[in-house]
């Protein structure tokens, strides 16, 4: 799971933990909302592989130690 995700979620929690009428609301917008699509102002596109093209020399070993942090053991 990807950090950002992780940060979110751990606010979701802690938000639900903290508020139990905020937690209620949150529940029912998000059963309102499950089958609506996303407004495409709301979408998020990642860019990674114009990032590298733009760093010029240093894409190669940005590129090294991403693939390192993907394939280390136990972090995800």
């Amino acid at each position: 799971m990807h950090r950002g995700r992780r940060v979110l979620r751990e606010i979701e929690r802690d938000l639900a933990h903290s508020d139990l009428r905020l937690s209620m609301l949150f529940e029912s917008f998000t059963e309102l909302a499950k089958d609506a699509d996303m407004p495409c102002t709301e979408k998020i596109r990642t860019r990674r592989l114009r990032l590298f093209g733009r760093l010029g020399g240093h894409a190669d070993r940005l590129r090294a130690r991403e693939d390192r942090r993907a394939s280390a053991p136990g972090e995800s």
